[in-house]
């Protein structure tokens, strides 16, 4: 895939990381989804506004420009969303 190609697949917002085009998702957290283990169909099913060129797409941007933050967490979950569910605070 050439990088003209690519970059018109590409959405950049102000101040946030680049998305899939016509999508609000990330690309790098779909990309550390699928190195963390989940499956192409398994992002296609938690993901519905995705295709499989979505998937191809971040994949190809990610080994051109590599996320160069903190290693992502595997999960999908947040960590305001674990604290949420803990019964009590011995949980900590």
């Amino acid at each position: 895939m050439d990088l003209l190609a690519l970059r018109s697949k590409i959405e950049f917002r102000s101040g946030s990381e680049p998305l899939l085009l016509g999508t609000s998702v990330e690309i790098y957290r779909i990309v550390a989804l699928l190195v963390h283990g989940s499956t192409v169909d398994q992002l296609l099913t938690d993901y519905p506004s995705l295709l499989r060129k979505h998937i191809e797409t971040a994949q190809a941007y990610a080994n051109i420009y590599p996320d160069m933050g903190r290693p992502r967490r595997p999960n999908h979950r947040r960590p305001a969303v674990e604290v949420i569910r803990l019964k009590s605070t011995k949980d900590f």
